[in-house]
């Protein structure tokens, strides 16, 4: 993994807990990965294992994200992918599975995160 933009691997595998930040059923969120465009396009990453799905809070918390920054006028997007490895997950190659849009969740015909990354970029 030369190319790898990991710089340490140790600091990567820290869990954070977010346990006294709980508010009664409240709290913070991860979000795997955000691709800022220049500030025209946001794309807000979200990888499973396969076969999983998002907690219902963090499925709100990204849908929230996502329409707010779209309604603000930047071109935004949630891809949620899939991986099926217990080593390093390469997200590019990871399978999208849905994504969030316009207000809406859609699915998909397989690609990679990178292809859809790359196409919302050019199509939007």
């Amino acid at each position: 993994m030369s190319d790898s933009t990991i710089k340490n691997l140790k600091l990567i595998t820290q869990p954070c807990d977010f346990k006294n930040l709980r508010d009664g059923k409240k709290m913070p969120t991860d979000i795997d990965g955000f691709y800022d465009h220049n500030g025209t396009h946001f794309i807000y990453i979200e990888v499973k294992s396969k076969g999983k799905d998002m907690t219902m809070g963090q499925r709100i918390a990204l849908e929230r994200l996502c329409d707010a920054t779209q309604k603000a006028g930047v071109h935004s997007i949630v891809l949620v992918a899939e991986h099926n490895t217990d080593k390093v997950i390469d997200v590019g190659n990871c399978t999208v599975v849905k994504y969030r849009f316009k207000g809406s969740w859609r699915e998909t015909k397989p690609c990679t995160v990178k292809k859809a990354l790359f196409s919302f970029i050019k199509n939007n």
